[in-house]
């Protein structure tokens, strides 16, 4: 078998990643066009007097139009809870090439600066460092630790 290795991906970048995925671009510009379409419906009913857009509402069962100052782009809550993880933390990725088992899930959660720890699949595990801890050192301290910990499994 070959070494044991842990690889190091910053999670922000592998958010810009899938922001940056075509599917992501797609639906953010059927989102926009969307948008400057209701812009339009909005804008016709611009030549309209207060009253006369009130009448209109009434008629059409109280619906009301959302005007673009008001609209949002619609976030998923996983989006947020990320952003909020990469705020609170300095947060990476870990690949590996072996089983990350429940020992290793143990050490991980132990590791001195290790505040927000997530095993995501049988080879990889999220990490969210304290903000007062240094990464380079935890992630020696990981390696060390988790490295030394399977070999001596074999």
């Amino acid at each position: 078998m070959s070494e044991n290795k842990i690889g190091w991906q910053k999670y922000e970048d592998m958010l810009e990643e899938q922001m940056q995925s075509p599917l992501f671009q797609q639906l953010y510009r059927s989102f926009q066009d969307n948008m400057l379409s209701e812009v339009g419906e909005i804008t016709e009913l611009e030549d309209f007097t207060e009253e006369e857009i009130e009448e209109l509402l009434k008629s059409q069962g109280g619906q009301q139009m959302n005007h673009p100052q008001e609209s949002f782009i619609p976030v998923d809550d996983k989006l947020i809870e990320n952003i909020n993880l990469v705020t609170n933390f300095d947060c990476w990725m870990g690949h590996t090439n072996f089983n990350i088992t429940e020992d290793i899930k143990t050490a991980l959660d132990q590791t001195e600066g290790v505040e927000a720890l997530k095993i995501c699949s049988r080879y990889r595990f999220f990490v969210g460092v304290g903000k007062m801890f240094d990464f380079k050192d935890v992630r020696k301290k990981i390696e060390q630790t988790i490295i030394k910990k399977e070999n001596n499994i074999e």
